[in-house]
């Protein structure tokens, strides 16, 4: 026990007065001299000029292109959507109103049924329809784009560290 504790105070010592020696100066010629290194490795490289003159991370307009993204996804899906169903609805409400006669209620038959019927029939129920055809077509595109850009943004949003 007495030999350890006496290394352990000697190597402790000729640390001591390996470091005291070294800050003073006083070093043997032998010794290289550690500290130009370590000076030299704490400078601070050119590159980092660049760095300091980025810009900075703006949240806001993480934010607002995220919301601009959303916003065109979801009207190019509510527009297409809304396109097709107002053909498909103008199409089948067409068909619907030369088959009624203009009615829309009560089918006609070919014998009764006349140009004038079968034009104001098509008119109206292409008319009535397509205008349905189109709010229900555009929910149909819209709703789920909606809601799938609005995950998209918050996935975004948050990879970026903004959420």
């Amino acid at each position: 026990m007495k030999k350890t504790m006496m290394g352990a105070v000697s190597i402790g010592a000729l640390a001591i007065a390996s470091t005291l020696a070294l800050s003073a100066g006083t070093a043997n010629a032998d010794t290289p001299d550690v500290a130009a290194p370590i000076a030299a490795a704490q400078q601070i490289p050119a590159t980092a000029d660049a760095i300091d003159d980025a810009a900075p991370h703006d949240p806001q307009a993480d934010f607002n292109a995220a919301l601009g993204q959303g916003a065109t996804q979801f009207g190019l899906a509510t527009g297409v959507g809304g396109l097709v169903g107002g053909l498909t609805g103008a199409a089948a409400g067409c068909a619907l109103g030369i088959a009624t006669g203009g009615t829309l209620s009560a089918l006609v038959s070919v014998g009764t049924l006349t140009p004038l019927g079968a034009l104001g029939g098509c008119l109206l129920g292409g008319s009535t329809v397509g205008g349905v055809g189109t709010i229900l077509g555009g929910a149909a595109g819209g709703i789920p784009v909606g809601i799938l850009s609005i995950i998209q943004g918050a996935n975004n949003l948050h990879a970026q560290g903004d959420l």
